[in-house]
């Protein structure tokens, strides 16, 4: 069972630098259509028209670009809140205080200074990751932070973005990883067999 522990976070070593050279080899131009795709898409769906509130991350470096997508939930009215790491082992979801108020964190992601846990009951939240499965599964970074979030917040309808390219047919999975709900890429909307999302796909 060890051995078989350690084959499997090699294998998610070796996909996370494969996931990352390839972004990185990704031209700019087509990373920005990937991230309009992925935002009309996404703003599409059902669940999107209307949340009371959602948990959004905020991207850096290669990730799908997040910023529309706040401004446009900012638009509607929709309470945001963002990821903040507190500790090592922990991540809060805190009010979206504005572009302007945010500071460099750890792991160089931007976030709010003050670290006041969001109160309201959160609809939606859409987590990064590096590759994801048909059946929802995420690769992330290997932090744990949204594994963790996750696990102790089972309400929200999980949405991960990824490009199309990063939507694969299978990942390697350890018990405390769970699946998203739906997953857009900037070529389709895919719903997972166990999703509790019963809407559209395309």
């Amino acid at each position: 069972m060890v051995a078989l522990e350690s084959d499997i976070r090699t294998t998610k070593h070796e996909l996370r630098q494969l996931a990352l050279k390839r972004r990185a080899a990704t031209a700019r131009r087509q990373l920005a259509q990937r991230d309009q795709q992925i935002f009309t898409r996404l703003m599409a769906l059902p669940p999107c028209a209307a949340p009371r509130a959602i948990f959004c991350f905020i991207s850096v470096g290669h990730e799908p670009d997040t910023r529309a997508l706040l401004e446009a939930f900012k638009a509607r009215g929709i309470a945001i809140s963002v990821p903040k790491i507190i500790t090592r082992h922990a991540m809060l979801a805190v009010p979206f205080p504005g572009w302007a108020a945010l500071v460099l964190g750890p792991l160089g992601i931007p976030a709010p200074l003050a670290s006041d846990a969001f109160e309201a009951p959160i609809d939606i939240v859409i987590v990064p990751g590096l590759a994801f499965s048909g059946a929802g599964y995420r690769l992330g970074y290997g932090a744990g932070f949204y594994d963790r979030w996750l696990a102790q917040h089972p309400q929200p309808l999980r949405i991960g973005i990824c490009g199309e390219a990063e939507l694969v047919a299978d990942l390697p999975t350890e018990p405390h990883d769970l699946a998203v709900d739906i997953v857009v890429t900037d070529g389709r909307i895919c719903v997972p067999p166990q999703s509790r999302y019963r809407g559209p796909a395309a």
